[in-house]
């Protein structure tokens, strides 16, 4: 396999983390992490989405204790990973939300592929990430979803798509290696 700067930022910078310092990531940092989502493929370059930044340590703390009483209040997923989700927002420098119009046919792709792209710059900056299911699929789709969707800005019509903490990841949590990647995944013809 060749590899190159970009290469080596997809393959061995870009991990998911859960642990995050209380580091602050600069106001230049977020912009720019941001506008690399806004420039993501989008289909019929519609660009449907809408980011929703929790930042602030009183905004962050606030969704944090929102999380838990969703976490508290949602059965399907088991409990330990609905709070693990909560706890670890409350304590990540940065959250942001992707969502996206939910009339628009590629909306469902249009927003994890903006997301990717600011995870990808994130690592390119030294930034942990960490993917986050439990806020699009309960938090904002659960019995509270239209309440928490006006709360937190996402727009009318809206379906929050990915939510992902940005931050600088705990050096002293033990690195994670991914694995082996499955076989029998691609077919070339």
């Amino acid at each position: 396999m060749l590899t190159n700067e970009v290469v080596e930022t997809i393959m061995v910078k870009r991990r998911s983390y859960k642990v995050f310092t209380p580091k602050p990531v600069s106001d230049e940092i977020l912009e720019t992490i941001l506008e690399c989502g806004k420039i993501a493929p989008t289909g019929m370059n519609r660009q449907p989405w809408h980011f929703t930044v929790i930042k602030t340590p009183e905004a962050m703390e606030s969704f944090g204790l929102d999380l838990l009483e969703a976490a508290a209040a949602a059965t399907p997923a088991p409990p330990t990973t609905q709070t693990d989700s909560a706890e670890r927002t409350r304590f990540a420098p940065i959250m942001i939300i992707v969502s996206a119009d939910s009339n628009e046919m590629c909306a469902h792709i249009d927003a994890p592929l903006a997301m990717q792209n600011m995870l990808l710059a994130a690592a390119s900056f030294g930034l942990g990430t960490g993917w986050d299911f439990f806020v699009n699929r309960d938090f904002f789709e659960g019995s509270n979803g239209a309440t928490n969707k006006t709360k937190y800005g996402i727009p009318e019509g809206y379906t929050a798509y990915c939510a992902c903490y940005f931050g600088y990841h705990d050096d002293s949590q033990p690195y994670r290696d991914r694995g082996p990647r499955r076989e029998g995944t691609v077919t070339i013809f």
